[in-house]
């Protein structure tokens, strides 16, 4: 015999929520993105401002979440990188005076 013995509980298991379940319909993202694309032509710069840093911040958090959920790995050099890359373009523009597309691929 080994050291190591199973446990078997009676509790059964938990069965997983189906990805349908968790998706939205074709209807809806249609309509989320007609929003998205018309939100910007009615409200002021600080609300676009304040929606671009959540898709920002978003992508962000999808990429951790593809390394951290997908493959169970945890890491800190997505954030580290995001934060170069972030620190870099303020840089180039601020004492540079370069565009700050032309600071997108620098930061990449």
């Amino acid at each position: 015999m080994s050291a190591v013995q199973e446990v078997v509980t009676g509790a059964p298991a938990v069965e997983a929520v189906p990805k349908r379940a968790m998706t939205l319909g074709v209807g809806t993202s249609l309509i989320m993105l007609a929003l998205l694309i018309l939100v910007p032509l009615f409200v002021k710069n600080f609300i676009i401002f304040q929606l671009t840093m959540l898709l920002v911040y978003g992508l962000a958090v999808l990429a951790l979440n593809i390394l951290t959920g997908g493959s169970g790995q945890f890491s800190l050099g997505q954030s580290a990188f995001y934060a170069v890359g972030a620190y870099t373009s303020a840089i180039l523009m601020e004492h540079a005076d370069i565009n700050y597309l032309l600071t997108l691929p620098v930061a990449g």
